[in-house]
């Protein structure tokens, strides 16, 4: 295209088509896939144990991603994992459009 000026005017013919994946990449939805690295967390052992389990539980709450845990073996804050088995990828993938997206539970 081409800047105009105040009075200036274009005149084109133009031919519009709806565009698919196998032309090119923009029209494919996995061209917009971002990812993120996993933040690794490191909570100071020392500093939970001196802290009262009112304490740990208002720092939990603190949190604005509600991130932490209090595990309740050790009454300690935990970072829970995500269950991220081969088992559940494979059946995900074999139901196709039903996935078992609940399996993915913390524990």
């Amino acid at each position: 295209m081409d800047n105009l000026r105040r009075g200036q005017e274009l005149r084109l013919r133009a031919i519009a088509r709806k565009g698919i994946a196998k032309d090119h990449a923009k029209w494919s939805l996995a061209a917009t896939v971002t990812f993120m690295y996993e933040p690794e967390i490191r909570i100071n052992e020392e500093l939970m144990e001196s802290l009262s389990l009112k304490e740990k539980n208002a720092w939990i709450e603190s949190s604005p991603t509600k991130v932490f845990v209090i595990d309740p073996n050790t009454h300690q804050p935990v970072v829970p994992k995500l269950r991220n088995d081969e088992k559940v990828w494979k059946d995900a993938l074999l139901l196709g459009q039903r996935t078992r997206i609940n399996e993915f539970s913390k524990g």
